[in-house]
């Protein structure tokens, strides 16, 4: 059994001293947050979903959203409504976004996808307006966890 909660530790340590890092980047900047676990994510692999059922370390920062530490990525995801979406410049995100993992999908039906990577402005326009959801989640990962936080902050920050 040792062996194996050694095996978690190691695992899990670059993890939590990543999230301790934001955490303390946050307090700097007076951004109120909380670090939580979480597991039951669904990651999109090659072009399927996958349930991650361990714990995985997640800060939320308050009016922002939730960073996902998870094993080789950081990943935000946060939710907005669909009517201010639809008033935000979607063409300028999906620009700012343009080589990310880019992902809308809606509260409820979480599953499926608004707008993947592959898909163009006009498509995502279409599926936003006849989604039944209220809330919008936009996710999206970075593909280097050592990437600095400050530019994490203003990279979401798209209103």
């Amino acid at each position: 059994m040792k062996n194996i909660k050694t095996k978690l530790n190691d695992i899990f340590l670059p993890l939590i001293q990543k999230r301790d890092a934001f955490v303390e980047f946050l307090k700097s900047k007076n951004l109120k947050h909380r670090s939580l676990f979480c597991n039951g994510h669904f990651v999109k692999e090659n072009g399927k979903y996958f349930k991650e059922i361990y714990p995985i370390p997640v800060v939320e920062v308050k009016d922002i959203g939730d960073f996902v530490f998870d094993l080789d990525v950081i990943s935000f995801e946060g939710y907005f409504l669909k009517t201010d979406l639809l008033n935000m410049n979607l063409k300028g995100i999906l620009k700012k976004f343009n080589n990310q993992d880019l992902c809308f999908y809606g509260e409820t039906d979480y599953l499926t996808d608004l707008f993947y990577k592959t898909d163009d402005l006009q498509s995502l326009l279409e599926k936003l307006k006849t989604c039944k959801d209220k809330k919008i989640a936009i996710n999206f990962t970075i593909a280097d966890i050592k990437t600095d936080f400050k530019n994490l902050i203003n990279l979401i920050k798209i209103k």
